[in-house]
């Protein structure tokens, strides 16, 4: 017999088998949903949309799977009727829905480029079949849908995203960043190098034109795959380094996606017109989103890659091949290499510097007489058709693969390598003391990744790790170890890259650098034999001096920030099906972001937390400082008292302390001695003891200041509030460095080589109060010994070489 549903559930419900509705509860049944109180967000709909924004923005690898789990998670917790939810959190599609209502967002316009498998011509819109001589056997394809899926590039709108910068008003205020700069003979930035000057009537013709330093490079998107990546972009040159160098402003012009590199004539042409158009005609933008419109134009600066990718696009021998330098006419020499021959490049003085005239003379020759290559090109350039372009001087060279990459791990691999156990300059026996003398050194927290031993060099270094090791630790570390005369040839190439990366270089430091870069050139066959002199080498003495006086510091044209930035595209591809697709869709989310922070204006303090990368109250301090930490009460040393009565007049109501301030994202923090001495208490006169500090690995506490008109190194003690009833004051206590004359000098023999690096010893006994703005710059300190007092001294070259 059947019985039926409703007569069924009665009888269990008699027998005491089922729980009244009003007492059932989805989750655990010890809790009942009754008697948690209803709870009402006081968010509009835009801020709660805005929040959920953010939270894809600031975290990798949120796709749509993940968004929606994260909806579902967030409706479990509303407790009133369905209909009574908030729309935007009931599904996926109602979120998209509701976020296309609250915020205005043009859909980034992309443009497929079809090419030819085999050629890489592009085929226009009607054609179906490759009509250049190289594929005249190539078939013809019935219609568009039957053309190769994965012979294509993908082309992105770049004046709809410069418009779209220009509604911002942080942009717009910041594009006055290129008339704060001084007139002086200073190199600082971009707009004090030869290139950007020999351009000013176009930049004084109007405020908001704008000029564009590019890259393009491959980068591996899986590592079972042969194929790659290779986008092309560019950064706004008129921006300040914080903002120019950051993921919000970048400029994609295209991609690419597939075996090996794409035919650069092909795959630039859309990028070069599009240069064209908008340095001829320019682009209708408003400015902060109100008022009349402007008319902003746009000029290719300069460009900066590494070397396979710079031959490709110059279209010139490779570094390995005959001429195969781009910026002069040195054929190079052939030198044995293990079975075979290699090309190198010994110093030789008065090459013929390429110029424009000549690589189109050149060029002309290599195409009517049919050559492989007439002094090196091979052939037309594409980027020599970019407005006012001069494309000897166009492509810069960058240290990042040139200096890090290339010479200074080529150093390091000589030193090590079994195969040279019998060279002065091996050091492979040693490879334990120089271990131990990198893993001892706290850099500041600027510096991200920690010093790391040269035992595993090979697998684990990083082209910034080879930066800091050549500009901070290597010549600590390798005195007494190194020999005395190759120590002196690589502080050469120290001194000269440091003061190349500085964000000030006056002009006697950049005959200095010169000097010495081409010292080191000079040096290098003699010290490590001719194999050594390869084109890095020569590009290092003879050009990137050149290069700096063109454009800038080395930070405005390296690829560290290019590099990084073709790591984020990659971590946009989340898996196997459309790679390139799901990279368009990351910038889409990402422009979809900042334009719903702009159309939002004022939010809730709650959702502007949300929004901020950085999410701690600030409290804001005299001269741009911030602090984070709270003040605490200080009981001043004996010491400490008596540097105060110098500085500060009248009585103080109250003392106290911070432990770590910061200004522009640069952190500096205090640094107690291990057991301080403090004043005696006055009823029990008794000194109450102090626990022992844990030595952190990073250390912020290094610092270069200002007193009484001089400058020096120091160690921060205390970051003072001292309260008055005048006022209240914020002062920095430090100890100061005095020069150590116990430290045999670092280079013997000619102390003024390296005279940014100091051999220092801590005056324990000597304190200094300086105002907050007498800081200057961190510093970067190397012991020599266990108590941390003695060692160098070194200070960071630039802010923004480690952003």
């Amino acid at each position: 017999m059947v019985i039926p549903r409703t007569t069924y559930y009665r009888q269990r419900k008699r027998l005491g088998m089922v729980k009244p509705r009003s007492t059932r509860s989805s989750g655990s049944s010890s809790t009942s949903t009754e008697s948690d109180p209803e709870t009402k967000s006081s968010l509009t709909t835009a801020e709660s949309i805005l929040s959920i924004l953010s939270l894809v923005q600031h975290h990798s690898g949120v796709n749509k799977t993940t968004l929606a789990d994260v909806l579902r998670v967030v409706n479990l917790h509303y407790t009133g009727p369905a209909k009574e939810r908030p729309r935007h959190l009931q599904s996926l599609y109602k979120f998209c829905k509701e976020k296309k209502e609250c915020f205005k967002t043009d859909e980034l316009m992309v443009i497929k480029h079809h090419v030819c498998p085999k050629c890489f011509h592009i085929f226009q819109d009607d054609e179906l079949e490759c009509t250049t001589s190289k594929c005249r056997q190539q078939r013809r394809y019935k219609d568009k849908k039957k053309l190769d899926p994965e012979a294509f590039f993908l082309e992105l709108d770049a004046e709809q995203q410069i418009r779209g910068f220009f509604l911002d008003p942080k942009f717009v205020e910041a594009l006055e960043h290129r008339d704060s700069m001084p007139c002086d003979n200073h190199i600082r930035d971009v707009q004090d190098g030869r290139l950007y000057k020999e351009h000013q009537d176009f930049f004084l013709a109007s405020k908001y034109n704008l000029s564009i330093t590019w890259h393009t490079d491959g980068v591996e998107v899986y590592k079972a795959d042969e194929k790659q990546l290779w986008p092309v972009q560019g950064v706004i040159n008129e921006l300040p380094p914080s903002m120019r160098f950051s993921k919000k402003y970048l400029v994609l012009f295209a991609l690419y996606y597939g075996c090996g590199k794409p035919e650069m004539t092909s795959f630039l042409t859309p990028f070069v017109m599009t240069m064209n158009k908008m340095h001829y005609s320019g682009i209708s933008v408003q400015p902060g989103g109100t008022g009349p419109p402007q008319t902003c134009r746009v000029l290719a600066l300069g460009c900066t890659m590494d070397l396979p990718a710079m031959a490709a696009v110059k279209n010139v021998q490779q570094f390995n091949g005959q001429f195969g330098c781009g910026l002069c006419m040195y054929e190079g020499a052939s030198t044995a290499s293990g079975k075979g021959h290699a090309k190198t490049y010994p110093y030789k003085a008065g090459i013929q510097r390429r110029t424009k005239q000549s690589m189109k003379e050149h060029a002309a020759d290599a195409c009517n007489t049919k050559k492989k290559h007439v002094k090196g090109v091979k052939g037309k350039c594409v980027v020599s058709l970019l407005l006012e372009v001069d494309i000897s001087v166009h492509f810069l060279v960058d240290y990042m693969h040139g200096t890090c990459l290339g010479v200074m791990k080529r150093l390091v691999e000589s030193w090590l390598d079994n195969r040279n156990k019998k060279k002065p300059f091996y050091v492979g026996n040693h490879i334990e003391e120089i271990d131990s003398r990198l893993r001892a050194i706290s850099p500041p927290s600027a510096m991200r990744r920690f010093p790391k031993g040269l035992a595993n060099y090979k697998m684990n270094y990083k082209a910034s790790e080879y930066r800091d090791l050549l500009l901070f630790y290597i010549l600590p570390v390798m005195k007494g170890i190194l020999p005395d005369t190759y120590l002196e040839h690589l502080a050469l190439l120290a001194r000269g890259v440091y003061i190349l990366c500085q964000d000030e270089i006056p002009p006697e430091e950049i005959s200095e650098a010169k000097g010495v870069l081409e010292q080191f050139y000079k040096c290098m066959k003699d010290y490590y034999g001719s194999r050594s002199c390869t084109l890095n080498v020569h590009n290092i003495g003879d050009h990137m001096v050149e290069c700096v006086q063109l454009a800038g510091p080395l930070f405005t044209h390296s690829c560290f920030f290019f590099e990084d930035m073709c790591g984020q595209l990659n971590r946009m591809v989340t898996g196997p099906r459309k790679p390139m697709q799901q990279i368009i869709d990351g910038i889409g989310r990402m422009r979809e972001y900042h334009n719903a922070v702009l159309q939002a204006g004022v939010v809730s303090d709650e959702v502007n937390s949300l929004l901020q990368k950085d999410r701690r109250n600030l409290v804001p301090l005299p001269s741009g400082y911030r602090t984070a930490s709270m003040a605490t009460t200080l009981i001043p040393s004996a010491k400490l008292q008596t540097a105060l009565e110098k500085v500060v007049y009248g009585d103080v109501i109250c003392l106290q302390h911070y432990a770590r301030i910061e200004k522009e994202g640069v952190v500096f923090t205090e640094m107690p001695d291990p057991k301080e001495e403090v004043m005696p208490d006055e009823e029990t006169g008794l000194a109450e003891e102090q626990p022992e500090k844990k030595v952190k690995r990073h250390q912020d506490h290094f610092v270069c200041y200002e007193d009484g008109g001089e400058e020096f190194n120091g160690v921060i003690r205390h970051i003072l509030i001292i309260h008055q009833q005048q006022g209240t004051r914020h002062l920095v206590g430090i100890t100061p460095f005095l020069d150590n004359e116990d430290i045999d000098p670092l280079i013997g023999g000619n102390e003024d080589l390296v005279p940014h690096i100091s051999s220092v010893k801590l005056q324990s006994e000597l304190y200094h109060v300086v105002e907050l703005d007498m800081m200057k710059k961190k510093l970067v300190f190397i012991p020599t010994d266990d108590e941390r007092s003695t060692g160098y001294a070194i200070q960071l070259p630039a802010p923004y070489l480690h952003n």
